[in-house]
């Protein structure tokens, strides 16, 4: 508000400049002109006549150099203005800046706490997978051992099996002998009762014979035909007894034969029971068999869950390394906008530091013309002064630069004044207030320094 103040005072001022001056130098060439009749000394006259010639031409020059001096001052107004305008351009671009950059470390700051978070969930899920893998790895050496004892068990079955088997033929052999044995005891028995029956059947036939010959005894029958036929009778009969003696001792042999396959049968009494004891065995084992394949099954599906843990561990990974890469780039993009906002405030400081040279120059110009006052403007310009001494090595900060645009308006509103008292006929001199405009300019600078430091 105060630069704003000191530019309405320097328009009003300029305003003021631009007006001719108090004097009325025509009334005072008709002053003396009457006086020139009046007296006689015409050459005090003529040398008044030349003093308010000259003081006519300076006024003439005072009021054109106030013109242009007013048109610089206008144009250095503009460009303050222009200044002032893109150094509010500039700060709202540096808070806009400023806002974008809190949203990107606030957003920095929720994806570092995901990272955190998902580490944290990796971790533990880590702790996890190393648990289930040290018990699938129990489990593993569990069911190697239980496939070793299971194919123990399925040889000692297959053994069993094999073992049941040759008993079985065996029994079936021994079944097949004693249905045989006793088919051929059946048909034994059949003749012994044939022979039997066929030796009553003789005695009959001599008791027949034997009352027959008591008959023919009785009946005086020739005793040689008697006799032959009684001899015949006796061969015969002898024959058949020689024969059944023999059907005899062959039964006997096969009836002890038939004791000896009777024994062999209690024997196989005792290899029935060996089957039973077997069965009895297989039995236990195909329970066993049963109990290890369902354990098997068991350690298949727990086989599963560690594949898909394992699967799982594999995403939880991968999106792990996602997050960093995004994380990645989320830190060139932030360091991206840093290096904007550096590139950008060096942009705007080096061009406020060129407008400033700018007008400092055109300010030591404007004292350089008041330093000699018979300066003309169609002069050399090789006689400027070097303006660039206390432009170098500065922290242009924001700061510094207010306080050197505050400065030169200050500048500026000396100036006019300057330029009023001289035009006003007062007793001051730019040169005597150019001293101090240098002092005040150090005194800012080495404040704006302090300021900046």
């Amino acid at each position: 508000m105060e630069d704003v103040g000191d530019l309405t005072q320097s328009s009003e001022t300029a305003s003021e400049y631009s007006r001719p001056p108090c004097p009325d130098y025509e009334a005072i060439l008709k002053l003396v002109e009457r006086l020139s009749l009046e007296c006689k000394d015409s050459g005090s006259l003529l040398k008044i006549q030349n003093a308010i010639h000259s003081y006519k031409r300076l006024t003439q020059l005072k009021t054109g150099h106030c013109k242009v001096l007013q048109e610089k001052l206008q144009t250095v107004e503009n460009e303050v203005n222009g200044l002032r305008k893109k150094l509010a351009d500039t700060e709202r671009e540096q808070l806009q800046q400023g806002q974008e950059l809190c949203n990107v470390r606030f957003t920095l700051k929720q994806e570092e706490e995901k990272r955190k978070i998902a580490v944290w969930v990796y971790d533990k899920m880590k702790e996890q997978l190393r648990e289930k893998e040290d018990q699938y790895n129990k489990e593993v050496k569990m069911k190697q051992k239980l496939e070793i004892r299971v194919r123990e068990l399925d040889m000692e079955l297959k053994t069993v099996r094999h073992n049941l088997n040759t008993v079985l033929e065996e029994r079936n052999c021994i079944e097949r002998q004693l249905f045989q044995e006793q088919s051929t005891r059946i048909i034994q028995d059949e003749i012994l009762a044939n022979h039997l029956h066929k030796q009553k059947e003789l005695k009959m036939a001599q008791e027949k014979i034997s009352s027959q010959l008591q008959e023919a005894l009785d009946q005086h029958i020739e005793p040689a035909q008697c006799a032959e036929e009684m001899q015949d009778c006796i061969q015969k009969l002898g024959l058949e007894n020689h024969k059944l003696k023999e059907t005899a001792r062959k039964q006997a042999e096969k009836i002890e034969q038939l004791k000896k396959n009777l024994l062999s049968e209690f024997k196989s009494d005792d290899l029935t029971e060996k089957l039973e004891s077997a069965s009895d065995k297989y039995l236990h084992l195909y329970e066993q068999n049963q109990l290890l394949r369902r354990e098997l099954l068991s350690m298949r599906t727990t086989q599963r869950k560690c594949e898909k843990l394992k699967k799982h561990k594999k995403k939880l990974e991968q999106e792990v390394v996602s997050l960093r890469s995004h994380m990645k780039r989320n830190m060139i993009e932030c360091g991206q906008l840093e290096q904007y906002k550096w590139e950008i405030e060096e942009k705007t400081k080096q061009e406020l530091v060129g407008k400033l040279k700018q007008v400092n120059l055109f300010l030591q110009m404007k004292d350089w013309q008041r330093s000699k006052p018979n300066f003309s403007w169609r002069g050399n310009r090789t006689e400027l002064p070097n303006t660039a001494w206390w432009t170098k090595g500065l922290p242009w900060s924001p700061l510094v630069l207010e306080t050197v645009i505050n400065f030169s308006f200050q500048e500026v509103s000396q100036a006019k004044s300057c330029f009023l008292s001289q035009t006003s006929g007062t007793q001051l001199r730019p040169w005597k207030i150019a001293r101090p405009r240098k002092k005040l300019l150090g005194w800012t600078l080495r404040r704006a320094q302090v300021h900046s430091s």
